[in-house]
């Protein structure tokens, strides 16, 4: 989507989801290159945190800390 806010909105709900959310991880971890401000940070933070929070081990594979 070209909002950003809509990005990072879909990233914190994929999160919300945890373990069960797995299959969107590569698209999330596309997001890490999106430097477009979001509401607490920029697209690219939220997506990291929700990588983390879903599959850590994908997160730590693609040097997400």
């Amino acid at each position: 989507d070209p909002d950003a806010s809509v990005r990072g909105n879909a990233a914190t709900s994929l999160g919300n989801f945890g373990s069960a959310a797995k299959a969107a991880v590569p698209q999330l971890l596309q997001l890490l290159r999106d430097t477009n401000s979001y509401v607490s940070g920029t697209v690219a933070d939220r997506a990291a945190k929700m990588v983390l929070k879903i599959d850590p081990e994908a997160a730590g594979k693609a040097g997400v800390k």
